[in-house]
């Protein structure tokens, strides 16, 4: 959990515009998606151990993440459910993975979870000599 403890750190020198998003750190004591839980598939094996990355968009909306804080999981939300359904029908050990967030934020201002998070939008960048169309998610 010393890798855990490494990533929060770093994470809280990022900044969000406080009107759109909230940083969240740990809260979720079981099973969900870093930063708010661990991350750790019933925090079972060091981060370093992880064969897979599943990598999430966004932490919630605020009012769903504080629902999973006192939950003390997410394991009732859509997106857990189904990933973890989808995961073990492909085979996969829950242990082997380390669910994180892009955005390691909750939505402040937004009714849903789902679809693109407030944070994300697609900008063009400089055109690099050789490559015809390249775009960031920004």
């Amino acid at each position: 959990m010393e890798q855990i403890k490494k990533l929060r750190e770093e994470l809280s020198k990022i900044k969000f515009p406080d009107s759109l998003m909230e940083m969240v750190s740990g809260e979720i004591e079981g099973n969900g998606f870093f930063p708010g839980a661990s991350g750790l598939y019933k925090n079972s094996k060091d981060l370093m151990d992880r064969e897979i990355m599943i990598l999430g968009q966004d932490q919630d909306t605020k009012k769903g993440f504080l629902r999973s804080v006192k939950k003390e999981n997410e394991e009732d939300t859509p997106t857990w459910k189904n990933l973890i359904e989808y995961l073990e029908e492909a085979e996969i050990k829950l242990e082997n993975c380390f669910f994180t967030n892009c955005i390691p934020a909750v939505r402040k201002n937004s009714r849903t979870n789902t679809g693109k998070s407030q944070l994300c939008h697609h900008k063009p960048i400089p055109k690099i000599k050789g490559h015809k169309k390249i775009r960031a998610l920004v």
